[in-house]
């Protein structure tokens, strides 16, 4: 059987993961209830943007710029699921270009 290198699971579900521990920060770090609602999520961000712009697909926008993560996450693992190195390079990758995104469309809006 082969082995499956540990940065596999976190390259798949990046998005969930990674949304989920940023929310939770940035809502403790605010002193509101983790459960707490908002509008502060790259999601949100994109869809007021596209509403600004009075597009059509307006809805979907976020869905063709969102499936970026899902689709190079798994290339990624088809194609480097042995490489320990390069599954936690692309990991820091996501998370910059997430980031990055997130500010590009916030300070737009």
């Amino acid at each position: 059987s082969e082995k499956v290198v540990w940065g596999v699971i976190p390259v798949l579900a990046f998005l969930p993961i990674y949304e989920l521990l940023r929310s939770a920060v940035r809502r403790l770090v605010t002193f509101r209830g983790i459960f707490t609602p908002d509008n502060e999520h790259l999601h949100s961000y994109i869809l007021q943007r596209a509403r600004k712009e009075g597009t059509q697909l307006g809805y979907l926008k976020p869905c063709i710029i969102l499936s970026v993560f899902p689709i190079s996450s798994s290339l990624t693992v088809f194609y480097f699921s042995k490489s320990t190195l390069v599954l936690g390079c692309a990991s820091l990758f996501l998370v910059i270009l997430y980031e990055l995104l997130i500010y590009s469309f916030k300070r737009v809006n």
